[in-house]
């Protein structure tokens, strides 16, 4: 009966390769956002709600901001059997008020480690509570730091880095500084995940405050990597009433595998609002977007159809081979 099971394998392996991508692909642990609602939980992956073994979700959760910023995080990193939640930063905060946010840690090893932790390319936004530190084994750390919000509403990316011996790990961060009083409002969402060489799909959302009045407004598109060089920009002038809400396209042709970070700026007479989305380029694209989840359900459907004909085929095969050997006996023994 061997030559069965080589034929499942030859029949099942290649379908495991082909759905791989869709059922392996776990990196680009989510980053929620509380620019909506100023609400917001503890999130990896697929957005599902909870903790991780061993943690109580809220320690996932970053803190809530001191005073006038909204702070929003998910997913988490290792760095040398150490966990660090969360693994990215995405803010709000308004001119002029300063707030605090934290990160969680825990050592999952058997060792003590050492820990230095600072800023890159965020100037002196960030303050630390400690800078320099040990975790034992199993202890659960949390550090704390304050947000020193600039004056000058803008988009400002950079990250934060913790070192132990000579291994790093880094956590994107991005602020975004907006006007204590604002006649306008931008809301951007994109895809956490393209395919290379596929063209990057926004909805920009612009909402008017005050007078419900038609204006015309300009708006300044930029993607910058990781690095905060600009790699793209466009500008365009619209026309809005209250709110109107809207798909933006921008060819990625030019872009490389990496993370990116899209900011949009409403210029308008009095004053300014940005917003800005993070995504990334890579091999696969999305996780299941759109229409290639009822893809992936057919695939697993007809998946689950071939296992019951080829299980079936199989019995039967195996049922008649063994009538063939018991009438084979039957004969010698007459």
């Amino acid at each position: 009966m061997k030559w069965q099971y080589i034929y499942l394998a030859i029949f099942f392996i290649p379908l495991i390769i082909l759905l791989k991508p869709q059922i392996l692909d776990i990196t680009g642990l989510d980053v929620f956002s509380t620019e909506d609602t100023g609400e917001g939980e503890f999130s990896i992956g697929g957005g599902q709600s909870g903790g991780i073994k061993g943690i109580p979700p809220s320690a996932g959760a970053p803190s809530a901001p001191s005073a006038g910023g909204e702070v929003s995080g998910g997913g988490y990193l290792i760095l040398e059997d150490v966990l660090v939640i969360p693994a990215k930063f995405n803010l709000r905060g308004f001119v002029g008020i300063n707030f605090s946010a934290k990160i969680y840690l825990k050592n999952q090893g058997n060792n003590t480690k050492n820990i230095a932790i600072e800023s890159s390319n965020l100037g002196g936004i960030l303050e630390f509570s400690e800078t320099n530190f040990s975790i034992e084994p199993q202890e659960e750390k949390i550090i704390g730091f304050a947000i020193i919000t600039p004056n000058i509403p803008d988009i400002y990316n950079g990250s934060i880095i913790l070192t132990s011996g000579n291994k790093k790990a880094e956590i994107p961060f991005t602020i975004r500084v907006v006007s204590e009083i604002s006649l306008f409002d931008i809301l951007l969402d994109t895809p956490k995940r393209i395919k290379i060489g596929q063209n990057l799909e926004a909805k920009v959302t612009l909402t008017q405050a005050g007078f419900d009045e038609k204006e015309d407004v300009a708006l300044v598109y930029e993607i910058k990597n990781r690095d905060g060089a600009i790699v793209l920009n466009e500008i365009e002038t619209i026309a809005v009433q209250g709110t109107k809400t809207f798909e933006k396209q921008f060819n990625t042709q030019t872009l490389g595998f990496g993370n990116y970070v899209l900011t949009a700026e409403v210029i308008y007479s009095g004053g300014s609002a940005v917003a800005s989305s993070g995504f990334e380029v890579s091999e696969s694209g999305e996780i299941l977007p759109g229409f290639g989840l009822i893809i992936y359900l057919a695939m697993i459907f007809m998946l689950l159809i071939s296992i019951i004909v080829v299980s079936t085929v199989l019995y039967k095969i195996s049922k008649e081979e063994k009538m063939s050997e018991y009438k084979s006996l039957l004969s010698r023994i007459q």
